[in-house]
């Protein structure tokens, strides 16, 4: 078969690598799953049913190709998934341009590296009160 190549950035303040995803509509995040009716339905591109749960705040740091530090603000859900996916929320909220043959995605102009490997290290939550920038809030019943 065709080797498969997925891109992935990472955290710089976690080492979490998060999967660069344009054919996800949202960003998901792993984590338990709500009992009882779940808020969203999600369906993986096998038609698999993805569990979801509660909304989880992070606050993303990734250092770009000329050594600075940027700060994303964003609200994912959790759900039954391997690992954190940037969805296409997220990639349309912060304009992200993906260039795959590079290995770069290029936020507000700013470049940032890309890997195929990843890090799928313990993701943590921000607690509710946390402040964080405006986010847009998903609704997708």
């Amino acid at each position: 078969g065709r080797p498969v190549s997925l891109s992935f950035i990472s955290d710089s303040s976690t080492g979490v690598s998060y999967l660069i995803d344009t054919g996800s509509s949202v960003s998901i995040i792993p984590g338990p799953a709500a009992g009882g009716q779940a808020a969203v339905s999600l369906c993986a591109a096998n038609g698999a049913a993805i569990s979801t749960g509660a909304e989880c705040h992070r606050r993303l740091s990734f250092l770009d190709s000329a050594g600075s530090l940027h700060s994303f603000p964003w609200t994912f859900i959790s759900g039954s998934v391997s690992g954190p996916i940037l969805g296409k929320d997220f990639l349309k909220h912060y304009k992200v341009q993906v260039d795959p043959g590079g290995e770069l995605v290029i936020i507000n102009g700013a470049s940032f590296p890309c890997t195929s490997s990843f890090n799928f290290a313990s993701v943590n939550c921000l607690p509710p009160t946390t402040p964080l920038l405006p986010t847009p809030h998903i609704s997708l019943h």
